[in-house]
């Protein structure tokens, strides 16, 4: 059963309980389905980025976050007997700003009204050897079609203080013809972190950060 809530100024409250796991009896097909349907009851009130990064390292599935200015970070969930895709409709069911989709498996969360250019631009070549997510991505974000990208929408990369716990493992990875976001998939999936997020803010200045969690 999902409740859809408001956020209200209470403390940050995090309660992720999985009661079961059972087998779906509508599971998707085998090569589109990303994770154990285990049935769980959250209570959730805080950033959404530690909600998806928790999931994405408990579930074991890469989920990419996406949001905007105007969107909220600060959320509130409840839900009840529910599997991991049933709670992301929970999510968007309670903040509709926001959707989430699976392609090649994957959880894509991102606004309703539309993504980034700059996770969109395709990318020629990207090939990394022996790094972490950190260092992957610096190189990825550096690369002639992303700045280029950047400078476009005349974006700058602020990470407002923020240091991973964690750049997961060393990784070699090689791409071709792929849009940013789909590297980023990648990156998060070979480097064992699981969880990215891209975020925009910022009014006269414009800037961007990107993260592996909280």
């Amino acid at each position: 059963m999902i409740k859809p809530t408001s956020y209200s100024n209470k403390p940050l409250l995090f309660v992720l309980l999985i009661l079961a796991s059972v087998a779906s009896s509508a599971q998707e097909p085998a090569k589109n389905r990303t994770t154990p349907q285990q049935l769980r009851v959250v209570s959730f009130q805080g950033d959404l980025r530690a909600l998806l990064g928790s999931l994405a390292e408990t579930d074991g599935v890469v989920i990419g976050f996406e949001t905007a200015p105007q969107l909220p970070l600060l959320v509130k969930v409840e839900a009840r007997d529910v599997n991991f895709h049933q709670l992301l409709d929970a999510i968007v069911l309670s903040h509709p700003q926001y959707r989430w989709r699976n392609v090649d498996d994957s959880i894509e969360f991102s606004p309703v009204s539309g993504g980034s250019p700059v996770l969109d631009t395709v990318i020629r070549n990207f090939e990394v050897k022996d790094l972490h997510f950190s260092e992957a991505n610096d190189i990825l974000f550096n690369l002639p079609e992303v700045r280029g990208s950047l400078a476009a929408m005349a974006l700058t990369r602020n990470e407002e203080g923020y240091r991973p716990h964690t750049s997961g493992a060393a990784f070699s990875l090689r791409l071709e013809q792929v849009t940013v976001r789909r590297a980023l998939h990648e990156i998060a999936r070979k480097s064992g972190t699981n969880f990215w997020s891209f975020r925009q803010f910022g009014a006269k200045e414009r800037f961007f950060s990107l993260r592996t969690s909280l």
